[in-house]
C-alpha cells in the first residue's frame, strides 16, 4: 500500500507542537525514586521498592530525549536486554538471551500478536504513541500469559492528561547515514471528563552505509503509523477505546538488491498491523475490575520478483481478552485474579506457504497475592493454561512464582524470587516448510516438539544514596525441552541452506550490574554491565553453546546537566568478543568485540522567555567503526566476501520538537 503523507505531516508540523519536556533523566537522583515508581508486571500495581523480580524502567524523558532508529533499538541498550535485528527497521526484543515467542510484548494493554516467530518479523509499534517501557525479566509475571519465559515488555501508552488540559506537538528528525527523514504530530486533551490523544508519524530512509560494505543495498525502509485514544473518565472508573494502524515497507538487504535509494527495492516486505482495544476499569469498595478486549489484524507480504504481486502473504486475525479483579489492602494483603487468553486464525493468501493455515485457542486462569509486614514484602501466585491448535496438538501447563524483598536498612533492599515457566511450541516451530527470504534460509518445523518448562532463580540488591546508587541482579534459568533452530549441514532446499527446529535441555545464567555516581548534583557517571551464558546439556562440544546468545556488554555514559532543560553527554558501548556460539554444522560463527562511542546533547530554544522548540543532537559510532552484532541476522547474509553485512557507520542525528501549550 503506497502512501504520500510526508507532505501532510509537514503541514501539520506547523500547527501542532510537543508537550512539555523535562531534560532531567537520572534514574537515581532522588532518594525517594524507588518509592515513587509503580510497576505493573506482577500483581498489576506495585511500588518498585516492593517488587520481588528484576525489572527495567525506560522513562518518558529517556524516550523523548533519544534519537533511535526504532523503539527496540532504544530499549535494547538497557542492562540485560538486547535485540535480534535484520537491518535498521526490523528488530525483536531479547531478555537475558531469550527472544521470539518467549517474550510477551504488551502494547495498548494487550499482547502484540504479529507472527513474531519470524526472526525478520519486527515489532509493529511506532515510538510516537509510547509513553514509557517496563521490562520484567524472567517468567515471574502471571497476569500476561504463559509464553513469557524470558519476561514481559510492557509498552505503556502516554498518560491521559489531567482534567482541563490540552496539548499538541509536532516533531521532525533527520539522520545523516541513511538520510532518514521523520515527521510526527499529535494532539491530546481532557475536557469535561472526555479525553483524547492522537499521534501520526512517518519515516523514510534509504540504504545505510559503513566502511566495509559501502551502501548496503536493500536496507532502506518506509514506515507510517497512526494511533488514537477516545475515552470517558467518571467517578466509577473509565472506558477507553484505543485504535491504531502501523505500516512498514522494509527492503531485504542482499548483494542482489536493486538499489539503495529511498525507493523500495526487490525483494521487500509489506506489513500492515491494525489494532482496536477496549479498556475498561470499574472501581469497587475493596478494589477494581479491569476488562480489556482487543482485536488485531496482521497482514504480512513478501515481494520477490514483482512489485505488484506478492509471492508470500499471511493474514493473522487475533482476539485477546483479559478480565482482572484487584483486591487491595485487605488486612495488609493485596490480591489479583483473572482469566485471559486469545483466539487466532491465520490464512495464507499467496502461492508460497511458509506455515499452514491454522486456528488457535488459548486460555489461562491465575491468582497472585502479596503482603507487606515490617521490613518484608512477600509475593506469590499460580497460573494454569491450556492451548488448542488446529494442527491436532493440545498443550497445557502450570506456572508459578514466589519471592520476597527485605528492606535491610533505609534505601537498601535485597530481593529473591523463584519462578516456574511454561511455553507451548509455536506454529512455525511445529510446521514451517518454506523459504524465508528475509532470513536467507529454508525452514522446516518438527511436529514432535514438546512444550518448554523452566525453573528460574533470581537474587538481587539495590542501594540508593543521594550521590550514588548500585543495582545488582544474578539469575539461573534451567529449561527443559529448549527449542532452537540449527543448520542441516550440506542440505539445500530450493537453493537455500536448510534449517530445522529441534530441542534439548539447557541452562542460561548470568546477571546485570548498574552503578550511577553523581559526585556533584549536575554530573552523572553511569555504568551498566550485562552477561548471559547459555549451554545445552548432554550434547557434543560443538552443540554445547546455545545459539543467539548476546555477547557480554558494558555501557557507560558521562552526562552534565547545565540546567533542567540542557545537557551534554558522552557514551560508549563495549561489546566483548562472543566466542561461545553454536558451532555444529556452521550454524553460527564467532563475533569479534567492538566499541562504539557517541555524543549527545539537548536544550530548549527560547525567544523572549517563550519556549519555541526542543533541540536534540547526537552522533552515533563517532569513530566510524566497522562491526557486527552477534544477534544481527545480516551477519549471515550471502555476500561476495562471505562475511555478511556490517552495522551502520557514523550517524549524525538531529531532532526538533515544537511545543504549543
Amino acid at each position: 500500500m503506497r502512501r504520500k503523507s510526508i507532505t501532510l505531516l509537514t503541514l501539520l508540523a506547523s500547527v501542532y507542537s510537543q508537550a512539555q519536556i523535562h531534560c532531567n533523566d537520572s534514574l537515581l537522583t532522588e532518594d525517594t525514586y524507588l518509592e515513587e515508581i509503580v510497576v505493573t508486571g506482577f500483581t498489576g500495581k506495585q511500588k518498585q521498592a516492593d517488587a520481588v523480580h528484576p525489572f527495567t524502567i525506560v522513562s518518558p524523558q529517556k524516550i523523548e530525549h533519544s534519537v533511535a532508529m526504532n523503539l527496540m533499538d532504544l530499549v535494547a541498550r538497557e542492562p540485560g536486554l538486547a535485540q535480534i535485528s535484520t537491518g535498521n527497521s526490523i528488530s525483536k526484543p531479547v531478555i537475558r538471551g531469550l527472544g521470539y515467542n518467549r517474550v510477551v510484548l504488551i502494547a495498548d494493554g494487550v499482547r502484540q500478536e504479529g507472527q513474531q516467530w519470524g526472526e525478520e518479523h519486527g515489532v509493529e509499534v511506532g515510538s510516537s504513541s509510547v509513553g514509557s517501557v517496563e521490562v520484567l525479566k524472567g517468567p515471574a509475571s502471571l497476569i500476561y500469559g504463559s509464553d513469557a519465559m524470558a519476561g514481559v515488555m510492557i509498552l505503556h501508552p502516554k498518560k491521559v492528561l489531567p482534567q482541563g488540559e490540552m496539548k499538541g506537538y509536532a516533531e521532525t528528525e533527520y539522520q545523516s547515514n541513511n538520510g532518514l527523514i521523520g515527521v510526527s504530530a499529535g494532539h491530546a486533551g481532557n475536557k469535561n471528563r472526555f479525553c483524547w490523544d492522537w499521534n501520526l508519524s512517518e519515516r523514510i530512509a534509504r540504504a545505510y552505509k559503513n566502511k566495509h560494505d559501502g551502501r548496503v543495498n536493500g536496507s532502506q525502509f518506509q514506515q507510517f503509523d497512526v494511533n488514537g485514544l477516545l475515552g470517558w473518565n467518571r467517578d466509577w472508573g473509565h472506558s477507553h477505546l484505543r485504535m491504531g494502524y502501523f505500516h512498514l515497507m522494509p527492503s531485504i538487504a542482499s548483494d542482489e538488491a536493486t538499489g539503495n535509494s529511498y525507493r523500495r527495492s526487490l525483494p521487500f516486505q509489506q506489513v500492515g498491523h491494525a489494532k482496536l482495544v477496549s479498556e475498561n476499569k470499574i472501581y469497587m469498595p475493596t478494589g477494581s475490575l479491569d476488562v480489556i478486549v482487543g482485536y488485531q489484524n496482521n497482514d504480512r507480504q513478501e515481494y520477490e520478483e514483482s512489485r505488484d504481486e506478492s509471492e508470500l502473504a499471511m493474514n493473522l486475525n487475533t482476539v485477546t481478552y483479559d478480565i482482572r479483579y484487584h483486591l487491595e489492602d485487605w488486612h495488609e494483603w493485596t490480591f489479583a485474579t483473572g482469566i485471559g487468553g486469545m483466539y487466532q486464525h491465520s490464512q495464507n493468501r499467496a502461492e508460497e506457504q511458509l506455515i499452514p493455515n491454522y486456528g488457535l485457542f488459548d486460555a489461562g486462569l491465575y491468582g497472585t497475592m502479596s503482603r507487606r509486614t515490617g521490613k518484608w514484602n512477600f509475593t506469590g501466585g499460580l497460573r494454569g493454561d491450556i492451548r488448542h491448535l488446529t494442527l491436532k496438538r493440545n498443550f497445557s501447563g502450570m506456572t508459578g512464582s514466589a519471592g520476597a524483598v527485605w528492606n535491610v536498612i533505609k534505601d537498601f533492599n535485597i530481593r529473591a524470587n523463584v519462578s516456574r515457566g511454561y511455553r507451548a511450541p509455536n506454529v512455525s516451530e511445529l510446521s514451517a516448510d518454506g523459504v524465508h527470504e528475509g532470513s536467507y534460509r529454508y525452514e522446516k518445523g518438527n511436529l514432535n516438539l514438546r512444550p518448554e518448562f523452566s525453573w528460574q532463580g533470581d537474587i538481587g540488591m539495590d542501594y540508593v544514596r543521594k550521590h550514588w546508587g548500585i543495582n545488582l541482579s544474578v539469575f539461573s534459568n534451567r529449561i527443559e525441552n529448549y527449542i532452537y533452530s540449527r543448520k542441516l549441514y550440506g542440505v539445500q532446499t530450493d537453493g537455500y541452506q536448510t534449517y530445522q527446529y529441534q530441542q534439548g535441555d539447557a541452562t542460561l545464567y548470568g546477571g546485570e550490574v548498574a552503578i550511577d555516581v553523581h559526585p556533584i548534583k549536575d554530573l552523572h557517571i553511569e555504568n551498566t554491565f550485562s552477561y548471559v551464558r547459555g549451554i545445552q546439556h548432554h550434547v557434543s562440544a560443538e552443540e554445547k553453546d546455545l545459539p543467539l546468545i548476546p555477547a557480554p556488554r558494558w555501557n557507560g555514559e558521562v552526562r552534565y546537566e547545565f540546567s533542567p532543560d540542557t545537557y551534554l553527554a558522552a557514551n560508549f558501548e563495549w561489546n566483548l568478543k562472543q566466542d561461545h556460539y553454536y558451532r555444529l554444522d556452521n550454524t553460527e560463527t564467532a563475533t569479534p568485540g567492538y566499541t562504539l562511542v557517541g555524543l549527545a546533547g539537548c536544550t530548549h530554544i527560547h525567544w523572549k522567555k517563550r519556549l519555541l522548540a526542543h533541540l536534540m543532537l547526537s552522533v552515533n559510532n563517532l569513530f566510524d567503526v566497522s562491526y557486527q552484532n552477534h544477534l544481527s541476522r545480516l551477519k549471515y547474509a550471502e555476500t561476495e566476501d562471505g562475511k555478511g553485512f556490517y552495522g551502520m557507520g557514523r550517524n549524525v542525528c538531529v531532532k526538533l520538537t515544537f511545543p504549543l501549550n
